[in-house]
């Protein structure tokens, strides 16, 4: 286990260089994970037409895809997008939401893995553990219970051999965050457990987290663009997102404020500190 005390990567970094995202996302959560990014200092544009993918991403530093509401034409985007941002450069973040539900959420999967080159996957453990099964054929599947669904277990070796396998860097959210590249894990603790009461947290996390590394990326050379470096960087976004979820808690209770809408909305302008972040 490595413990991170100082990265080269710092939040301030994505106000600096406002890196524009394109995310073909979950339309349930689109708005929340369009509203972070923002808020960390970069732009967003969320597109999942077929008709104008590989131009969207063209004009973008950063991508995410997220199966959170598939359907067909938003599969040929998303091949369509990954494989432009491939060419041109830039990070793309995986965020299979509900991996396990369905056998169209396996095959857009399966043929994204294929096809597509990731910086990072990001998911709750059961996704990660069907995304397991997918890259290695296993009998072990976890069905998904829902996109929330964090109680299946992925080991850290597991999530090693994929990280391995993609050449990349694998998260998972949960109490305890895991930051998996092929060589190394780090860990995020703190956090709140109002984090699994709203929808989408995790899909605004990805977002974060693609805005982070395409800022991150701008300021590196091509070949100075590795797993290793890039888990470091994504350690140092992903605790700073759990501290801010804490914060944004605290800040309800200061306030005597209960609900998940009040809870979403701090957590929001805790993001809005980034930019300020020296």
């Amino acid at each position: 286990m490595i413990e991170m005390n100082e990265d080269s990567f710092e939040v301030c970094q994505i106000a600096e260089c406002q890196p524009m995202i394109h995310i073909n996302g979950n339309n349930v959560t689109l708005h929340e994970v369009v509203s972070a990014v923002l808020a960390v200092g970069g732009t967003a544009i969320g597109s999942s037409s077929s008709e104008e993918a590989k131009e969207i991403t063209n004009l973008s530093d950063g991508l995410v895809l997220n199966i959170g509401t598939p359907d067909l034409d938003r599969k040929k985007a998303m091949l369509l997008s990954g494989q432009q941002a491939n060419k041109k450069g830039i990070p793309v973040v995986l965020d299979p939401v509900g991996a396990g539900a369905s056998e169209f959420r396996k095959s857009i999967l399966t043929e994204l893995l294929q096809n597509v080159h990731f910086a990072c996957i990001r998911g709750n453990n059961s996704e990660l553990a069907a995304i397991y099964k997918i890259a290695f054929s296993t009998d072990d599947y976890v069905r998904s219970g829902g996109v929330e669904d964090a109680g299946s277990a992925i080991l850290d070796e597991q999530m090693q051999e994929l990280a391995a396998r993609y050449n990349t860097v694998i998260a998972t959210s949960a109490a305890e965050d895991r930051i998996v590249s092929a060589d190394n894990i780090y860990k995020c603790t703190g956090g709140t457990r109002m984090m699994r009461k709203i929808t989408g947290a995790g899909c605004m996390q990805s977002g974060v987290i693609a805005a982070g590394l395409a800022a991150y990326w701008k300021n590196q050379a091509a070949s100075q663009r590795l797993a290793e470096s890039d888990a470091s960087a994504i350690h140092t976004i992903m605790q700073r997102y759990k501290d801010d979820a804490l914060r944004a808690y605290q800040t309800m209770q200061r306030d005597n404020k209960f609900g998940i809408g009040s809870f979403l909305n701090d957590l929001l302008d805790q993001l809005c500190t980034w930019s300020s972040d020296k």
